[in-house]
């Protein structure tokens, strides 16, 4: 999948584009930034040989999609849908925006609606999920408002130093997207009219 979407006013472009071996070294980056890792399952820095061996195995891993997230062609974050399993049509699912320039833009919530058409429209899928550290309420405020519901908790679920941290499980039905999809492409648009109405100011 490589999509584009502009907004009515034409300020803001979002697009996903697939991985390609010239992104190891952004992404080798971007992984080891704290505000990024502050956020994944585990806070230590990511050695080379690590990061080399896993960006390797997703580059030929049938079971994921890796895009990167872009708006008018400056990488912005990386979204992923991963452990794609078609005779259970599900998946799970994950994305960061790495640059703090670009962040509040609206950039994550185009890519979640591009992603998820990708994976219930095309893929065909029932289900997608996520798993999220209970730290990290933003992202479980923006999984809801897309409708995303809670169906785990897994306590003392994620180790960082002394501290044990909790991690919630969302999921979104394939019932759920047909439901919830009109509501989220008109709260975009609105978004989109506010984020270009301040621009124009």
């Amino acid at each position: 999948m490589h999509l584009q979407r502009r907004t009515i006013e034409g300020f803001l472009v979002v697009e996903l584009r697939p991985i390609v071996t010239g992104d190891a070294e952004r992404l080798f980056e971007w992984r080891n930034l704290p505000e990024v890792r502050r956020y994944m399952f585990t806070d230590l820095p990511i050695r080379r040989e690590e990061h080399d061996r896993w960006f390797k195995s997703v580059l030929v891993d049938a079971t994921r999609r890796d895009w990167i997230i872009q708006t008018d062609g400056v990488p912005a974050g990386l979204i992923s849908l991963t452990s794609i399993d078609e005779h259970n049509a599900r998946c799970s699912w994950g994305f960061y925006i790495a640059s703090q320039a670009l962040r509040g833009r609206g950039l994550g919530s185009s890519a979640w609606l591009q992603t998820l058409r990708y994976a219930f429209d095309d893929l065909e899928l029932e289900k997608v999920s996520s798993e999220v550290l209970d730290t990290n309420l933003s992202v479980i405020a923006l999984h809801e408002s897309f409708g995303f519901r809670r169906e785990a908790y897994f306590r003392s679920h994620v180790r960082r130093g002394d501290e044990r941290i909790d991690v919630i499980g969302l999921a979104m039905l394939r019932a759920d997207w047909q439901l919830c999809r009109p509501g989220i492409e008109d709260q975009l648009r609105r978004n989109e009219r506010s984020h270009a109405a301040l621009k124009g100011k």
